[in-house]
């Protein structure tokens, strides 16, 4: 079948891995502007060091001053060496220009094991399908809808890739764009929601995420890196002083990868496997329609740990600015939408300080009256029956699972 041809197959994974060679190419150019604008900050652009390791750089001509002090003097005070665009940079201008630099390093990092994935598994299914025959073929899953997977999702994560690239581009004269000053915020909220499970051993030490900016929020686990993706809305770029909502789900998106990547450090099972043993032993078996529900709910754990009840505040407001066409049905995968802020302060209603005592025990009953009010409110109200008390079963059952 033409749909289904090995020579145009190989031309394709040929045509994906010449652009990611290309990309290659491109953001390299990228990675050595930041490098140099690293040096250029402190005026140590011309030192014969500056274009391979700024830091060493920066620290011979600064001498015993250290960077913090120097970036503490006034922009009048500074040497004339430095770029006039870069005299007013402060520590915290200083610390983005150095994560978007690390950021690009890991997206080079990243892209090399996307090209050594997609080359070795296309080999793979390429030999096994075609050439050597020696694979089983599902009815279900032809090699054709195997091939196009394979192709699919590489492009597919190298345009993200590329994405992560070009938002952190800079201007000519070393300052950043809007983008790559939304992108370091929500790298520092994804590194701190994340490093929580690195530090308790939950993730590897390993671990990294890189945000970019899409449609909507999404996260996306790569299987040839411990790397997190996480798209940020486009609606999240401001400059003002209040950050946009969309950063409140990061800890949720994470949640995500936890529960699909992460190890339990005392049981050593996968995460997932370790819930479901325990929601096995609270007496939720294979059939229990819960388990439906497990995925988004510990996500939701983990995001309430993490930032408390403005999660579920902004899950609320979330509903009420787009409330989904399933308001009251069991989509089997995520809670139904009108009870999950109820299941969210069961869960933080669990959380206590050292002496037993519910921390947030007086902001659950304002967010239960909040959405009890909204759904009496609501239009909805004249042709559905409304929840008017939440059970507390449920989310004391979940919360009887999550890892200690």
């Amino acid at each position: 079948m033409l749909m289904d041809n090995s020579q145009d197959w190989q031309a394709r994974m040929d045509s994906l891995l010449t652009a990611a060679a290309e990309t290659a190419d491109v953001m390299l150019p990228v990675l050595e502007s930041h490098i140099v604008d690293i040096a250029r900050v402190f005026g140590a652009q011309d030192d014969p060091e500056a274009a391979d390791d700024p830091f060493t750089a920066v620290q011979v001509l600064l001498g015993a001053e250290t960077p913090g002090d120097f970036l503490q003097k006034a922009a009048a005070q500074r040497p004339q060496t430095v770029p006039e665009a870069l005299r007013d940079f402060q520590r915290r201008d200083f610390y983005q220009l150095v994560k978007e630099t690390l950021q690009l390093v890991y997206c080079v990092d990243l892209l090399a094991a996307l090209s050594t994935f997609a080359d070795e598994g296309f080999d793979f299914f390429m030999e096994g399908f075609y050439t050597n025959k020696n694979l089983p073929i599902s009815p279900e899953v032809p090699p054709r809808t195997v091939m196009r997977t394979l192709v699919d999702q590489a492009s597919f994560d190298l345009s993200v890739i590329q994405h992560a690239i070009n938002q952190r581009r800079r201007q000519e004269n070393g300052q950043a764009m809007l983008q790559g000053c939304t992108l370091s915020m929500a790298d520092q909220l994804a590194q701190l929601a994340m490093g929580l499970a690195i530090d308790a051993g939950y993730l590897p030490e390993e671990t990294r995420i890189i945000t970019y900016l899409a449609q909507s929020i999404r996260a996306r686990l790569v299987p040839y890196s411990h790397t997190l993706l996480i798209s940020i809305p486009y609606s999240a770029l401001h400059s003002g002083i209040n950050p946009s909502r969309n950063y409140l789900a990061i800890p949720h998106e994470i949640g995500h990868h936890l529960y699909w990547n992460g190890t339990h450090p005392e049981s050593k099972l996968t995460m997932r496997e370790h819930l479901l043993k325990k929601a096995d032993e609270a007496g939720m078996k294979s059939d229990d329609w819960r388990l439906h529900w497990l995925e988004e709910i510990f996500s939701d754990a983990y995001a309430l740990v993490l930032a408390g009840p403005v999660i579920a505040l902004d899950f609320q407001d979330m509903l009420d600015d787009d409330m989904s066409d399933h308001f009251r049905e069991d989509t089997d995968k995520h809670p139904i939408p009108e009870i999950r802020p109820f299941i969210q302060t069961q869960i933080l209603r669990q959380l206590t300080d050292e002496n037993g005592t519910v921390m947030y025990d007086n902001e659950c009953k304002q967010l239960d009256d909040n959405w009890r009010s909204w759904i009496k409110k609501h239009p909805l109200k004249a042709s559905y029956p409304s929840l008017t008390r939440p059970s507390q079963s449920w989310a004391k059952q979940f919360w009887m699972i999550w890892p200690r």
